[in-house]
């Protein structure tokens, strides 16, 4: 078995978890997956899974061969497809794809619909989810991002749009509760805490041209955008939102509250693990993206 063989093998173990659901998929025994990672390991004189009769873990040195491996892999695919005339023609495949619970339904979901008419043999799964997702840990092709400002650069980022972040209450709520004007007018109000975000338990302000962190004695705390975003429509206080969430149909009651903070903006980026290429059928996912966002600016 070649070196392109057993990088295949030793990614299916990593991807599927043990060796006998890799040895299933890859229609082996799971005595000859070991072998051959064990073989693999030889070679690179270096141990990439730690296992046992009952467990396994993927080593440092595994995890970084890993993605070695899947960049290698990948660009073979697309070497070999490139060279395909129907795959041009008919541009087909899957494509993973992770973003926050907020962003995935409505906003991904509407774009996914567009995309896969026009490209109906290009499957998509869409990963919903509020953690820092590893692309190369976890496979994604493309993951959706919000951020003031990126720490990560090991990541290729493209920037598709910008929302502010701001207060809102329901019209109900501000009604019987009054509109706070200052920051300590909200120690008076019941406030609503995206416990998410990637400020754990603050809201991102700015002070004086600086970044501050502000906590309140959160009525509420959510992990759920959905449910964050109909505990504020319910009245059941006031909460901090990318304004995109509350746009068209899905502002409901919504009211922006000004003048008790300045917020940042924050950008939406398409990412995807660094890398020269990329499959064609994620390329045409993150063209069309980028159409659908430059024409709406």
């Amino acid at each position: 078995m070649d070196k392109l063989r057993n990088m295949q093998l030793f990614c299916r173990v990593v991807e599927l978890g043990n060796f006998a659901k890799a040895a299933k998929a890859m229609n082996l025994t799971p005595a000859i997956v070991g072998r051959h990672i064990a073989n693999l390991e030889q070679s690179l004189e270096v141990r990439l899974i730690n296992r046992t009769t009952r467990s396994m873990e993927v080593t440092p040195a595994g995890q970084e061969y890993y993605g070695g491996c899947k960049a290698v892999l990948e660009n073979i695919e697309v070497l070999e497809q490139s060279l395909l005339r129907s795959y041009v023609e008919e541009p087909k495949g899957f494509i993973r794809v992770a973003a926050p619970d907020g962003f995935a339904s409505p906003y991904l979901l509407d774009h996914v619909i567009g995309f896969q008419e026009r490209y109906p043999q290009i499957h998509i799964d869409i990963v919903a989810d509020n953690e820092r997702t590893d692309l190369i840990k976890d496979n994604i092709d493309l993951a959706i991002r919000f951020a003031i400002s990126l720490e990560d650069s090991s990541y290729v980022a493209y920037p598709l749009t910008h929302t502010k972040l701001a207060l809102f209450g329901a019209v109900k709520y501000l009604e019987e509760h009054g509109v706070p004007q200052s920051i300590s007018d909200l120690n008076a109000h019941d406030c609503l805490h995206f416990g998410a975000s990637r400020y754990g338990g603050f809201w991102p302000v700015i002070k004086n041209g600086e970044t501050k962190k502000i906590k309140l004695p959160w009525k509420l705390s959510f992990s759920n955008t959905h449910i964050y975003m109909d505990a504020l429509t319910r009245g059941l206080g006031i909460g901090l939102l990318p304004e995109i969430f509350v746009s068209g149909n899905n502002a409901g009651n919504l009211n922006k509250i000004e003048g008790v903070f300045d917020f940042h903006e924050i950008t939406i980026y398409a990412m995807y693990p660094s890398r020269h290429y990329i499959p064609h059928r994620v390329k045409l996912f993150l063209e069309y993206l980028k159409a659908a966002y430059e024409g709406a600016s």
